[in-house]
């Protein structure tokens, strides 16, 4: 397996150690981040209470960003 370096600024290469695992390489980390495991989803579970004012606004959010998407294909 081949390596490749990359640059990043301070700010990236501070967010990511803010949430890579003590024990975790980057290159782990990496691959956690773009196979989207599932795991970040699940910190949100439970957090939504009956009022779901915040919910609706997220939902409308996201219906109008695909709308745009769909416009440009």
């Amino acid at each position: 397996m081949g390596y490749k370096t990359l640059s990043v600024s301070d700010e990236i290469y501070d967010l990511l150690c803010s949430i890579k695992n003590e024990n975790e390489s980057f290159n782990d980390l990496f691959k956690k981040l773009i196979k989207g495991n599932g795991s970040c989803i699940m910190k949100f579970y439970g957090k939504i209470t009956e009022d779901t004012t915040e919910l609706d606004k997220i939902m409308r959010k996201i219906d109008e960003t695909r709308s745009m998407e769909e416009e440009r294909v």
